[in-house]
């Protein structure tokens, strides 16, 4: 079955290059954009992929992480965080799918410069044709934001699930969406790429908090959120910690690999973080997947704490960094993004922390 899926894609791929040549023929086109879309909606949602071997994923982990050695400095105070402990999860609020978009709308409406809320508006008027929600919503399917650009047009995929999850989800892939209506150069797969769509998921729960009746969800959830991706930077400076102590190239020495691990467990920096030291949990754990989200949430920080002492400052930023050239070398890109004040460090770490971990610091009034 999988080498009769990957024969269809390439039979798709093959199509696609032949009616690249007839581009002006409007039907072509529509069908190019749909195949296209249809081709990445496959691969983000994955049914079920090949099971790797373990140690081809752990070679393939360790070699991607010695490529991202300056990446991993804009984590790494980030990842020294100990981990809170938190209590249950509230009953979710069930609210409608509608009311979720209103949410949505006074959202975008309050926070977004014009521009962008003229964008995000547009989207809104065509969200019946433009967000698709999944039917039987499940782990495996993946939100998602799929941009056509012989049409200029973003679609969004949502795996509904709580209400305020799913409104954190919505503000995030339409970010996503904005972007690729306003800069379509944006490099949408680029390592720095989640800032812009991780600080709209974050500053709507905070603004979710304003509200009496959703107040604890959105605390909750926005602190389960905080040490997911507080957990993945410190499951990749586990891994970089083993890269750099086990020097894997071309085979992994498993000995090797869990003697290193024995030695890091007992260093207090991982003290809070035994369980992420599984053999299991290391060899299935996709550092290129999760360190791009990892630097979203990180880098988003500086500019939440922007928005709480400025929104009109932090507006500014955010459309100077989607309007940064996102095809330059990471050095290049990083140094612009330090210009423009979004630099980590262990004060805005700790800053933000206390901030997120307090139910009612929400910087919005109702």
């Amino acid at each position: 079955m999988k080498k009769f899926k990957k024969q269809c894609t390439d039979r798709i791929y093959e199509l696609l290059i032949k009616l690249q040549v007839d581009r002006e023929n409007e039907e072509i086109k529509r069908t190019i954009c749909h195949l296209y879309g249809i081709i990445d909606i496959i691969k983000a949602q994955g049914e079920e992929e090949e099971e790797d071997n373990i140690a081809k994923i752990i070679l393939d982990n360790t070699n991607f992480l010695a490529r991202q050695k300056q990446v991993l400095r804009l984590i790494e105070e980030f990842s020294k965080i100990e981990m809170p402990i938190l209590g249950e999860e509230p009953t979710d609020p069930n609210i409608s799918r509608e009311d979720r978009i209103t949410l949505v709308h006074d959202f975008f409406k309050e926070v977004l410069d014009r521009h962008m809320y003229e964008v995000f508006s547009q989207l809104l008027k065509r969200r019946k044709e433009l967000v698709h929600y999944f039917k039987n919503p499940n782990e495996n399917k993946v939100n998602r934001e799929v941009y056509l650009p012989f049409y200029h047009e973003a679609h969004i995929f949502i795996n509904e699930t709580s209400s305020i999850d799913t409104i954190s989800s919505l503000c995030h892939e339409y970010m996503h969406a904005i972007i690729s209506i306003i800069n379509d150069d944006f490099n949408q797969s680029h390592i720095l790429a989640e800032i812009p769509s991780e600080f709209a998921e974050t500053l709507v729960l905070d603004y979710l908090k304003r509200d009496p009746l959703l107040n604890a969800f959105a605390s909750d959830l926005l602190s389960y959120t905080y040490c997911d991706y507080l957990s993945d930077a410190k499951i990749l400076q586990i891994q970089s910690e083993l890269l750099k102590k086990c020097h894997f190239r071309d085979e992994v020495n498993f000995h090797k690999f869990q003697n290193t691990i024995n030695h890091l467990k007992k260093q207090d920096r991982f003290k809070d973080v035994e369980e992420y030291f599984d053999t299991e949990v290391l060899s299935t754990f996709s550092a290129s997947e999760y360190l791009k989200y990892s630097i979203g949430q990180v880098m988003e920080q500086i500019l939440f704490l922007a928005y709480r002492e400025d929104p009109q400052k932090a507006r500014f930023i955010l459309r100077k960094l989607i309007n940064l050239n996102w095809h330059q070398c990471f050095k290049d890109l990083r140094n612009d993004l330090f210009a423009l004040g979004l630099e980590p460090t262990e004060e805005t770490a700790k800053t933000y922390k206390s901030l997120i971990m307090n139910p009612q610091s929400s910087c919005f009034k109702k």
